[in-house]
């Protein structure tokens, strides 16, 4: 007879929960998106795509917009990351609780982050357990390896030693580095989309790094476009475009 009213409770319990939509394995979770970085906010469309990895749930496309505080009901997980993919060139932001986060109540996204919590949803999406990597050793060595700009790092040969099972910290290791001579920009202040980059300056020399980089001006936006032939800086109103090689 007990086991009888156990077993009517537990189900009684069972429809409340559902029927309140409370799952006994959920958790809610604050996530805070960064702003569009200023200098850029002008020629920067806010809207985000938050994407959600975790091994329990999967990945999870989330519309949401810069700065926001977004209020989401999640399986508990071990590890979940959280990605934050803007547009106009402007990186990923990004954390990974229970590392980055107050708990499991809040986590606060940065650009930081975002570079490890971007290789750490393509393993996701490739099947890589999360918990059997060390995230809060990669987060510190890329941050120290990069000098401050995660971003600046090769994250395909990060991504694919990750993948393999063979990583180390041999595999962090910088894009490769040119100079770009003065006559390269047009007059002006060039703000970078990327919020951890140097701004570039009209007339001057720069350090520059291998891949496709986004600009701004007041006025204007730009790529520029560094490879081991040359340089390619261009408008994307096609109002100017400058080029040469190394």
């Amino acid at each position: 007879m007990n086991s009888h009213i156990s077993c009517v409770a537990a189900a009684t319990l069972a429809a409340i929960s559902i029927s309140c939509g409370f799952h006994p394995f959920e958790t809610e979770v604050e996530v805070a998106i960064p702003p569009v970085p200023p200098g850029v906010s002008e020629g920067v469309d806010d809207r985000v795509l938050l994407k959600v990895d975790s091994e329990e749930s999967g990945g999870i496309d989330i519309s949401a917009r810069a700065g926001e505080v977004r209020k989401l009901k999640l399986p508990k997980a071990q590890v979940t990351v959280f990605t934050a993919f803007y547009k106009g060139g402007v990186p990923p932001a990004g954390g990974v609780l229970p590392w980055d986060g107050d708990g499991e109540a809040r986590v606060e996204l940065g650009f930081g982050q975002g570079f490890c919590s971007a290789v750490f949803s393509r393993l996701a999406e490739a099947g890589v357990p999360l918990s059997v990597v060390n995230y809060r050793r990669l987060s510190r060595e890329c941050r120290l390896r990069s000098g401050g700009n995660p971003f600046l790092l090769d994250n395909e040969r990060i991504f694919r030693a990750l993948l393999a099972g063979n990583f180390s910290v041999r595999d962090i290791v910088m894009l490769r580095e040119y100079e770009l001579p003065p006559e390269a920009l047009p007059p002006g202040d060039w703000n970078p989309a990327n919020p951890l980059a140097e701004k570039l300056t009209g007339g001057e020399a720069a350090r520059v790094y291998e891949g496709r980089w986004t600009f701004y001006t007041r006025e204007d936006s730009a790529v520029l476009w560094c490879d081991s032939m040359g340089w390619h800086f261009y408008a994307r109103d096609g109002s100017f475009s400058r080029g040469g090689t190394w």
